[in-house]
């Protein structure tokens, strides 16, 4: 707020010259305050940049460095596994760089791109554009997206990308009474997808739920709702361990270990018809019993998690 303004900061001739010494240092500071402040209240404000349009990349090479700067020497921030999606704005280098990736030479800019809470510079001969297709994109890739839908995705962004028809708001069930709001992509449909978010906040996505009997999402593997654990088991390159069946989680996946799959995607199989009472209860199964082997329950529920 300015000291003085507008007349009350004039003064005569007279009364300036038979002030003391320091009165008259004193008075000359609050001046050049008041003239300071006068000026930096007509400062309109900075103009807040605005983002283009969204473009993703998928990175085609394993552990590609992101770097704070454009060029091989600078910092690295973080190594991105093939596969990740990137999403990139338009900043670009403005020269290029030549890198050996696979036996072969490649020449490309650097671009900046975001992924997660990271922000930072990649090449960008090492990323392949996600080119819109005729049909949807039903692929699974856990950790990362479940077709158009990516980890770092908030709710809005999600409406832009796919209409506000196709998104809608609603209680979900967890289990035990426990329930939330989640936001349901293509509801009532084969396609339906269920978002749950930290905190309730649809600014952070915790994970996606596929629960439709005729879904048609599946990992790269070939794994979606209707596969058997026989099919699973041979996904995962190995048995995994999983919840007994009769209660709100039961026939849920506990632990891959050390199997194909991680902690980034989880599964909930169907409770078989008729069922030996060795197989129900709070308890931890291995998908190599032979009670539960000739069951062969199929999948349920798929979750995505972020």
């Amino acid at each position: 707020m300015p000291v003085c303004s507008g007349t009350d900061c004039q003064v005569s001739y007279k009364t300036l010259t038979s002030l003391p010494y320091y009165a008259l240092f004193l008075f000359i500071s609050l001046m050049i305050s008041c003239s300071n402040n006068e000026q930096k209240e007509l400062k309109p404000p900075a103009p807040v940049e605005q983002k283009d349009d969204t473009i993703y990349y998928e990175v085609s090479v394993d552990r590609l460095r992101m770097r704070s700067q454009p060029g091989l020497n600078s910092e690295t921030i973080t190594l991105l596994p093939e596969k990740v999606v990137v999403k990139y704005w338009g900043e670009h280098s403005q020269d290029e760089t030549t890198v050996n990736l696979r036996g072969q030479s490649i020449t490309a800019p650097w671009f900046r791109v975001v992924h997660g809470r990271y922000d930072g510079w990649v090449f960008s001969g090492a990323l392949d554009i996600m080119e819109e297709e005729d049909g949807q994109d039903h692929l699974i890739i856990p950790g990362q997206r479940v077709g158009p839908i990516y980890a770092a995705d908030t709710e809005q962004e999600i409406i832009d990308r796919v209409g506000g028809e196709n998104v809608i708001r609603g209680d979900y069930v967890l289990g035990e009474g426990e329930s939330v709001q989640a936001t349901y992509l293509y509801p009532s449909s084969a396609d339906e997808l269920i978002l749950l978010w930290l905190e309730e906040d649809f600014t952070h996505l915790r994970e996606v739920r596929i629960a439709r009997s005729n879904a048609p999402w599946q990992t790269i593997e070939g794994i979606k709702v209707g596969s058997t654990l026989k099919d699973v088991v041979t996904a995962n390159e190995g048995d995994f361990l999983m919840t007994g069946f009769g209660w709100d989680y039961g026939g849920s996946t506990l632990s891959w270990q050390d199997g194909h799959f991680d902690d980034h995607l989880a599964i909930t199989f169907s409770e078989p018809e008729r069922i030996h009472r060795d197989l129900e209860g709070d308890q931890s199964l291995s998908s190599s019993n032979q009670r539960l082997q000739r069951t062969n329950p199929a999948v349920k529920v798929i979750r995505v998690l972020f």
